[in-house]
């Protein structure tokens, strides 16, 4: 009789493999869409580098004086490279075909939740660094205080995007509103016309800010009118680093084509099985289930995002 490496797997390993992968993906396609992908520009494409255009629109009608003027529609580029991201399981092989084998139960789900939330943790990280380095809008840091309103035409005005000393206050909203406001288009002639929307916000922050998104009136002995209230929604970012915790982000995503951030993930997520062919068997004798992942991130238009340092 001739030796074989390994026995077969059993019907009972199998089936908890199988059972997993399915938990997993019916878990990922329940899952709500993370604020990375609400708030930003998302796309699901199986394209290993992704271009999202910067448009740079002058618009502006003039008085026609017999000598017609073209404008030259110009726009820049923001490139965003797919990297791969993994997570796994394995047990001892006996150990999955006990009949009381239990240790996967809730993982699946678990996992997908995980899965879900990349988006967001991708763009944690991007704005924890958008303080430094260079940004193809204006070859500035993301987060700057001279920003060019039109990199084709220096002398359009600047605008600025960062902010520190910003308590939690209708001062501040008053303040963030304005600033908004102030951002003028690629003519640099009138306002842009942008407008909170949303305040991005670290998890120790949300009851200060629910009380300004929520309550009629505010403030230490709750004497101060309200006149934001309703105007613009707090999103709490839950998956934001703990080094964020005194800084929150606010948003104007008003207007169509403009996005904070840019986000590309694959339409569907690897789920591998690894059996007694596996290297892992080999040298373990382990069985598992592996999960890889697709994704990237990259940040977008300054314009509509604003840094803010509470002290």
């Amino acid at each position: 009789m001739s030796a074989t490496p390994y026995d077969s797997l059993s019907k009972d390993a199998q089936t908890a493999q199988i059972e997993f992968a399915s938990d997993f993906e019916q878990a990922l396609a329940g899952a709500s869409d993370p604020w990375a992908m609400e708030l930003g520009r998302s796309r699901r494409t199986r394209a290993l580098k992704t271009k999202f255009p910067v448009p740079v629109t002058a618009v502006g009608f003039e008085e026609f004086r017999g000598d017609p003027r073209y404008r030259t529609l110009s726009s820049r580029t923001i490139e965003a490279t797919i990297k791969e991201y993994f997570d796994g399981v394995s047990e001892k092989r006996t150990t999955v075909e006990a009949p009381d084998f239990m240790a996967w139960d809730d993982e699946p789900a678990n996992m997908a939740a995980e899965a879900a939330a990349l988006p967001n943790s991708l763009v944690g990280d991007l704005l924890v660094a958008a303080t430094g380095g260079t940004h193809p809008w204006d070859d500035l840091s993301f987060f700057n205080d001279a920003h060019l309103v039109n990199p084709f035409k220096p002398s359009a005005g600047t605008f600025d995007n960062q902010f520190t000393g910003q308590a939690i206050s209708l001062a501040t909203l008053k303040l963030i509103k304005a600033r908004f406001r102030g951002i003028k288009k690629a003519n640099g002639k009138r306002p842009l016309g942008l407008r909170l929307t949303h305040i991005l916000v670290h998890p120790d922050q949300e009851q200060d800010w629910r009380d300004f998104e929520q309550n009629q009136r505010v403030g230490a002995s709750g004497g101060e009118e309200n006149r934001h209230r309703a105007t613009f929604e707090v999103i709490v970012g839950d998956d934001l680093p703990s080094t964020l915790s005194g800084i929150y982000f606010p948003l104007a995503l008003n207007k169509v084509g403009m996005y904070p951030w840019a986000v590309q993930q694959w339409p569907s997520p690897e789920v591998r099985f690894l059996g007694l062919d596996s290297a892992m068997y080999e040298k373990q004798l382990n069985i598992g289930v592996d999960v890889i992942l697709r994704a990237t991130a990259a940040l977008g238009m300054p314009h509509c995002i604003q840094r803010c340092a509470i002290a």
